[in-house]
């Protein structure tokens, strides 16, 4: 596994570092989050589309927490495309 963030070693991470709402798109559900402490210099967005109720208990200012599962993707080795060339 690795982080989404390509440039970011695992160890460099802080997984329970909060998480600043910078911007929130009403219309596509995206919430703009910008990292503190560790995570500093790192942004995220994250579509809350699927998760309408969490959606509506976001603010911009507010910081929260993330679950660590939104910073892990698989390695690339692992990756089956979902579609097929022809």
């Amino acid at each position: 596994m690795k982080l989404l963030f390509p440039d970011f070693e695992m160890q460099d991470f802080d997984f329970n570092e909060f998480w600043l709402i910078k911007a929130i798109n009403d219309e596509s559900k995206d919430v703009l989050f910008e990292g503190r402490g560790k995570n500093a210099d790192l942004e995220v967005v994250l579509n809350y589309a699927s998760n309408e109720d969490d959606f509506k208990l976001l603010s911009v200012g507010e910081l929260i927490v993330l679950s660590s599962h939104q910073f892990v993707v698989d390695d690339e080795e692992n990756y089956q495309p979902i579609i097929e060339l022809f």
